[in-house]
Parts: C-alpha cells; sequence; structure tokens
C-alpha cells in the first residue's frame, strides 16, 4: 500500500517531482484535508439522494453506491487511527486528567443533545412529509428521543473515557 500511495500522492497534489520530507508532509496534509471534506460531501450527497428516493418511492443504486463509499472510507479511517493509537490521549497529572473529563462531559453532553435533536426532526418531520403522512409533534416522541439522545451522550462520554490513557502514579 505504501508503494501505491508514493506512486500516486504526488500526481494528485501536483509533486510529480522529487521532494524533501517537507513537501510530501505537506502533500499529504493536503490529501488529508481533501480527505475530510469529501467524506462530507458524500455524506450530504446521500442524504439528498436518500431523500429523492423517498420522495420518488424507488431506491437507485447510486444511493447505494454513496452509501458503500461513506463507510468504506469510515471504516478505514477508524480502523488506521486505532492501529497507530491515534484515538487515545495521553494524561501526565491529574489536572490534566480532570481537565480532560471536564472537557469530554461537555463534548458528550454536545454529541447527545445533537444526535437526540437529529433524530426527532428526522424521523418525526422529514420522513412523514416524505411519506406523505401528517408530522407527529408530540410531547412523547420529544420525551424518546431525549433520552435516546441522554444515552448515546453518556455512552460517546464511557466510550472517550476509555480512551485516555494516565501516564502518571
Amino acid at each position: 500500500m505504501i508503494q501505491l500511495m508514493d506512486k500516486i500522492l504526488p500526481v494528485f497534489v501536483g509533486l510529480e517531482t522529487e521532494r524533501d520530507e517537507y513537501m510530501r508532509l505537506q502533500g499529504r496534509k493536503i490529501m488529508a484535508h481533501c480527505h475530510v471534506y469529501v467524506f462530507f460531501i458524500i455524506s450530504i450527497a446521500m442524504m439528498i439522494s436518500l431523500i429523492s428516493d423517498l420522495y420518488f418511492e424507488k431506491i437507485s443504486i447510486g444511493t447505494l453506491l454513496l452509501l458503500v463509499i461513506q463507510q468504506v472510507m469510515a471504516i478505514y479511517s477508524l480502523v488506521k487511527s486505532k492501529k497507530l493509537n491515534l484515538d487515545t490521549d495521553e494524561v501526565y497529572s491529574p489536572e490534566d486528567y480532570n481537565n480532560k473529563l471536564k472537557t469530554l462531559r461537555f463534548q458528550s453532553l454536545k454529541q447527545g443533545l445533537l444526535w437526540g435533536s437529529i433524530m426527532y426532526v428526522w424521523i418525526e418531520f422529514v420522513f412523514p412529509h416524505l411519506l406523505n403522512e401528517p408530522s407527529n409533534f408530540s410531547w412523547e416522541g420529544i420525551l424518546r428521543w431525549s433520552l435516546g439522545g441522554l444515552f448515546f451522550g453518556v455512552v460517546m462520554y464511557f466510550a472517550g473515557k476509555s480512551k485516555i490513557v494516565k501516564e502518571y502514579n
């Protein structure tokens, strides 16, 4: 895989001649940014395609291919980052550990609220509208997706906490 990257990467970023390590690093940085942008563009295109498919009541091969491409990119990134231990965070003092936990609590709360809100809007408003059904604004739905968001946030907190490595006694 390294040989393939060494052959393809220079062509993509315009570094086809021999370059020093700094230039190769900058080329990889450009490709990393490109990967992030493409991932989000594919995700948005997939959602637009899914909405179109639901509206016309027909699932297209394009939607499925976008889903497969997005999942391959996500799984590849997760596996590589886990293999290189990029998903862990080392702390060297109790103060740093407490600061990381405080930041993690805020991030988990934000993730839970965002997940619950997005799920509520999609399930209660967008999908019924696309299926020509009435929208469901109810306190039961708000409670259900709030509890789901709370659960998601708690799971994300404990998943993040397990990746903090204490490097002190």
